[in-house]
Order: structure tokens, then C-alpha cells, then sequence
């Protein structure tokens, strides 16, 4: 009868050895394709609802006949800004930071909060710049934080809008 070599212990305990190097090495790629995968959904979320408020905003601005100035808080870092409408049921629209929610108010309406819960506004300005031979001109500046499942910090973003009243 022919003997077989048959594998010792130390080479049981280096074959367990590399297979949990090798599943340890696996294992913190994988979870770092998954964090950045999420970090990019993230980002890409942030991005699309930066620019619909951002359109949002601008097309409330561009509907404006004119800006109430007594009604606005400008140059504040919780401003507040008042805009004339021609149409009763909209007049005044106000948009305001309000608890780290970016709100709109119709007329006598209820304000409504344009961003998610995942977004927080830090800071909110309004600035107005008149000239007799143009519309008002208003500049926005904010700070928005998100958070991150992921991260135990917030990412912060700047968000800038400049839009005129309609001439």
C-alpha cells in the first residue's frame, strides 16, 4: 500500500491564514465600491435638488412686479424676502429661512418648505441692486448642509442665485 502525503498542521494553518487575508482584502474593497457608489448617488441627489430650487426661486423672482422692501429682511443672515405679484391670490410671495427649511408663502396662504429633510439652510441672504434703467436685480446666498448616512459630518455646499424681475 503507497502512502499518500497528507498536509500537516502548519500548512492548515497557512492555507486559514491567506484565505482570511485574501476575504479581509475582498471584503474592504467591496465596501468601499459601495461607499463611494453611495457618495455619488449623494452628491447627484444634492445636485438635482440644488437646481430645481434654484429654478423654482428664479422663476418666482422673474414673476415679480417689484420687491417689498418693508415686508423684506435683506443683507441678514435669516433674510427674508417679500415679492409684489400682480395676482391677489399669490401677493405677497414670501420666501424665508425658517428652521433650516427654505420656505414659500403665498399670499395668505400656509408657507410650504421647498427642500427635503435632507437638506438643511445655514444661511440665507438677500441683497437687491435697483438702477432706473433696469429691473431690480436680487442675489440669493445660502449655505446648505446634507447629511450623509454614511459620514458622521455634513457635506455644506454654497448656493448662489442672481435672477432680475420681469422689466
Amino acid at each position: 500500500m503507497i502512502k499518500r502525503p497528507a498536509a500537516t498542521l502548519v500548512e492548515i494553518i497557512i492555507y486559514f491564514a491567506l484565505l482570511a487575508v485574501f476575504l479581509t482584502v475582498a471584503i474592504t474593497f467591496s465596501l468601499q465600491i459601495i461607499n463611494s457608489s453611495h457618495q455619488v448617488s449623494t452628491e447627484s441627489d444634492l445636485s438635482t435638488e440644488l437646481a430645481l430650487i434654484r429654478s423654482k426661486l428664479q422663476a418666482e423672482m422673474l414673476q415679480a412686479d417689484s420687491i417689498d422692501l418693508p415686508g423684506s429682511t435683506l443683507n441678514d443672515p435669516n433674510g427674508v424676502l417679500s415679492l409684489t405679484m400682480d395676482t391677489v391670490a399669490v401677493n405677497p410671495t414670501v420666501l424665508s429661512l425658517v428652521n433650516g427649511n427654505l420656505q414659500i408663502q403665498y399670499g395668505a396662504s400656509s408657507p410650504v418648505t421647498i427642500n427635503s429633510s435632507a437638506l438643511r439652510f445655514d444661511f440665507l441672504q438677500f441683497q437687491v441692486y435697483s438702477s432706473e434703467k433696469a429691473p431690480d436685480h436680487i442675489v440669493l446666498d445660502a449655505v446648505v448642509s446634507v447629511e450623509s448616512e454614511l459620514d458622521t459630518k455634513d457635506a455644506t455646499v454654497d448656493f448662489h442665485l442672481a435672477s432680475s424681475l420681469r422689466p
